[in-house]
């Protein structure tokens, strides 16, 4: 909107009565007082929506102009004013008609009362069309079909159930409910029949010519090497020496010396030693008897020699490689009389 003119008031709309939304005032009268502060006071009421109201009637006694509307809020745009209006009840001046407009201020908004004290309690209301949830440890006694029933004892959950001719509370989550009880074992399934062989024509022989054998090589170089020349002669013998001295004279034969007196035989072995020997026992050398126990040798038959361990006693005793206690007596244990050592 804008400013209507000194003295003028206008409405934003001239058609519907109930669809002015909005007034604009010039700042001063048709007498030119400048009323503009006292109309940006119109909405200075601390009421939340209705601030006041204003009244435009005619200036004429015996006119029917008479409209009142609501005031919300004022706009000062200096020079003129707007005023937010709404619920226009009343009828449109004429055009040009001279009119008094009157503002009635709406109290402010009063301070907020004490709280009052509490009521009675109402009576119970009638139980509604709609589904019943109950929740108690028991069942209630009687319901409508769905109404819901929650055992807080146990935590399940029933439905109400009538069909005319049985009713009753229906758990929907109780394992009972959900799952059914487990049905018997199916008899086992007769063998099917074998299906038959695939019937097609096996596939043909792949075609193709066969490829030609290659060419033989060509037989290598073998060129037989000339022959090397004959060596120099190197052959030439030498002359014959001189023939030497003559010292083919024979001296004279020298005396026979003294017989030399008997020597002693020496064994190689010392006395009371024992040999491994191969032979005939009856073939037995001179000087040496079997180890059979006899001529005060040990009875070693049946046994092998070993070393002396002074850690077992299994072989603690004096059968060691040399035995000096039979002197002048050489033994010796025939290979065929011992067991071969495993």
């Amino acid at each position: 909107m804008s400013d209507p003119g000194g003295g003028i008031f206008r409405y934003n709309n001239s058609s519907t009565l109930g669809s002015v939304s909005a007034i604009a005032i010039d700042a001063t009268t048709k007498e030119g007082t400048d009323l503009s502060d006292y109309i940006a006071t119109w909405d200075d009421s601390s009421n939340d929506i209705v601030k006041g109201h204003i009244i435009v009637k005619s200036n004429e006694n015996g006119d029917a102009t008479y409209t009142v509307l609501e005031v919300t809020g004022v706009t000062d745009n200096t020079g003129w004013l707007q005023i937010a209006v709404q619920n226009a009840t009343g009828n449109f001046p004429t055009n040009n008609e001279e009119c008094v407009i009157q503002f009635y201020r709406t109290g402010n908004k009063g301070e907020k009362g004490q709280k009052g004290e509490k009521g009675t309690k109402g009576e119970k209301g009638q139980k509604g069309s709609g589904t019943q949830i109950t929740i108690a440890d028991a069942a209630p006694g009687t319901g409508n079909n769905g109404d819901l029933w929650w055992a807080s004892d146990d935590f399940d959950l029933h439905v109400y159930y009538d069909d005319g001719d049985s009713s009753q509370w229906v758990s929907i989550t109780s394992n009972t409910s959900l799952k059914g009880e487990k049905g018997e074992k199916g008899q086992k399934g007769e063998i099917g029949f074998k299906g038959q062989k695939g019937e097609g024509d096996k596939g043909q022989k792949g075609e193709g010519d066969k490829g030609d054998k290659g060419i033989k090589g060509e037989i290598g170089n073998t060129t037989k090497g000339e022959k090397g020349s004959t060596g120099a002669d190197n052959s030439t013998k030498g002359q014959k020496g001189d023939t030497g001295a003559d010292n083919s004279t024979k001296g004279q034969k020298g005396d026979e010396g003294d017989k030399g007196s008997t020597g002693e035989t020496t064994f190689a072995v010392p006395q009371g030693g024992i040999i491994i020997w191969s032979g005939n026992s009856g073939n037995i050398p001179t000087g040496w008897v079997l180890c059979n126990g006899s001529n005060g040798t040990p009875d070693l038959r049946g046994r092998f020699i070993v070393c002396f361990d002074n850690n077992n006693s299994d072989y603690g005793f004096g059968y060691i490689l040399f035995i000096d206690i039979f002197e002048g007596v050489n033994c010796f244990c025939s290979c065929n009389r011992f067991p071969l050592q495993s």
